[in-house]
């Protein structure tokens, strides 16, 4: 069996996680996070770093590892998804930059605006098997979006990259690799190893085997595990001492706050029970105004910053939809923008924003925290429409109010106040 970097780097993160990425894949989840593909884009735009650069096309490591040896054998200086093997082991490594045909630096890419533990791990494996093909690593490098980057008139390549090294670090970490491949290689050809659940399960990565070892281990339907707004870590001590179940956590004593035992009150009603506050939610929807102005924005985020002024994780508006009701009962009329591809859609979706929602009109929002901000980001970019988005974020009512105050609430809510969870509320009477 060939240990490949993400073998490598799941046996650091669970034995067994490792044993069934190997074993029995088949039971894995599949679990796509946008920062796969944040990944994925900081990795091609590190490409543009070394205008020379060439790309090992993506293959079977075998292929891979000979068109990388053919290419280090032209003479090429900088190759990005460098291919190696040697004792049982391989990686790719996101760029080489080659000082002769046995001497090399290793880049590691990340889009992370610091260095973690976990890439600092991924890396030193990387070092290990290259040296294992017989050559020289030289230095190692990280690279990274730099802190505090803005994109003022142009892309600049190499402002917004960081390249930190961390030779000297990897070099004591280095004795740690042969260990781990040991013990990884004795797990895999072993029988399923009995683990418990705990952190390892969420962190650095959420592991694609978790449902299947909370299964394992018999978590009930309700459990600590569905208590919304609760750290992991607390989640997974409770575990620890013994409670789990909704019956364990209502004994719990001090082991939780206020705030938790009122969840876990809502966790344990029966299905189909409903609470249903009258007095406050009279009193919240009373205070509403008309006409009401529902708003809801959709946003995106790059690691690397697609217009100017902006930075590393923006958050940017390129839609809004928008519902106006003149009077209680009356029609409702629905507004929309929604940008064009490729286009920095902030200030068009700003003007439009301020002229469908009027001066002093009451905006409605779920969870409005975020509709605020993002009114209040245009205003500082677009000083012109400030007094208007200003005073949309200043009569913006938030939606969320009752059910985070459990005014209403059923027990399929579980405890949460998601959308999601509480769309069904809709058909619930009053």
């Amino acid at each position: 069996m060939v240990i490949s970097k993400s073998k490598y780097m799941r046996g650091c993160q669970c034995s067994k996680a490792l044993w069934l990425s190997v074993n029995k894949p088949e039971l894995a989840d599949e679990i796509q996070t946008i920062s796969t593909q944040q990944g994925d884009e900081v990795g091609e735009c590190a490409r543009t770093y070394f205008p020379d650069a060439i790309t090992i096309p993506l293959d079977r490591t075998v292929e891979m590892t000979n068109q990388t040896t053919a290419t280090i054998q032209t003479g090429r200086r900088h190759i990005c998804e460098a291919t190696f093997m040697g004792d049982g082991l391989s990686c790719s490594c996101d760029i080489v930059v080659m000082h002769d045909k046995k001497s090399l630096d290793i880049i590691e890419v990340k889009s992370s605006m610091s260095i973690k533990d976990r890439q600092l791990d991924d890396v030193c494996f990387q070092a290990y098997v290259v040296t294992q093909a017989g050559y020289d690593v030289q230095n190692v490098f990280l690279m990274h979006p730099t802190q505090g980057y803005a994109y003022v008139d142009s892309f600049d390549v190499h402002a917004f990259f960081t390249l930190e090294n961390v030779t000297d670090i990897i070099k004591n970490k280095m004795p740690m690799i042969k260990d781990n491949i040991l013990t990884f290689t004795e797990i895999c050809s072993d029988q399923e190893p009995s683990c418990d659940i705990g952190m390892h399960c969420e962190k650095p990565y959420e592991c694609p085997f978790k449902e299947y070892c909370h299964q394992l281990h018999n978590i009930p339907e309700k459990s600590v595990f569905d208590i919304p707004g609760m750290a992991a870590s607390k989640k997974y001590s409770l575990y620890k001492a013994g409670m789990v179940s909704v019956e364990d956590l209502s004994n719990s004593g001090d082991a939780l706050t206020d705030k938790q035992k009122e969840l876990v009150k809502d966790l344990s009603l029966m299905p189909g029970e409903s609470i249903i506050r009258k007095v406050e939610l009279e009193k919240f929807l009373g205070a509403l105004h008309y006409p009401m102005y529902y708003l809801d924005f959709e946003s995106f985020q790059k690691a690397i910053p697609p217009f100017p002024q902006t930075h590393p994780y923006s958050q940017i508006p390129f839609q809004y939809s928008l519902h106006i009701q003149q009077y209680a009962g009356g029609p409702v009329e629905h507004r929309e923008f929604l940008a064009e591809a490729g286009k920095d859609p902030r200030q068009d979706l700003a003007e439009q924003l301020v002229r469908d929602i009027p001066m002093g009109a009451h905006a409605i929002a779920y969870n409005s925290s975020f509709e605020k901000t993002v009114c209040r980001k245009l205003a500082e970019r677009f000083p012109d429409l400030k007094e208007g988005l200003h005073s949309i974020a200043n009569n913006m009512d938030d939606l969320l109010i009752p059910f985070k105050n459990k005014w209403v609430y059923t027990s399929s809510m579980r405890g949460s106040c998601s959308i999601k969870a509480v769309l069904p509320l809709s058909l619930i009477h009053i």
